[in-house]
């Protein structure tokens, strides 16, 4: 479970950086600067939904559960501090 949770948690951000660093760019602009292709763009927006889904999945449930949490059956407890 955990390493399912955490992959789940991880996926937007290795999305938009497989998306950012590793897919090809649509050339550089007259200050040589890397213009985003159309791919970089799709897997930019598909990592920003998910991130936002994340978001509000975790105001709208009643434990402040996120994805991963509803995902994988999990909730985080904390635990009282002792002095």
């Amino acid at each position: 479970r955990v390493l399912g949770r955490t992959w789940i948690k991880l996926l937007p951000w290795e999305l938009i950086h497989v998306s950012l660093n590793l897919l090809p760019t649509g050339g550089l602009d007259e200050h040589g600067m890397p213009i985003p292709s159309r791919i970089q763009l799709i897997g930019y927006t598909v990592s920003m939904f998910l991130v936002g889904s994340w978001l509000v999945t975790l105001l709208l449930t009643p434990r402040a559960q996120s994805v991963h949490d509803v995902m994988m059956r999990t909730l985080v407890l904390k635990r009282p501090r002792t002095t």
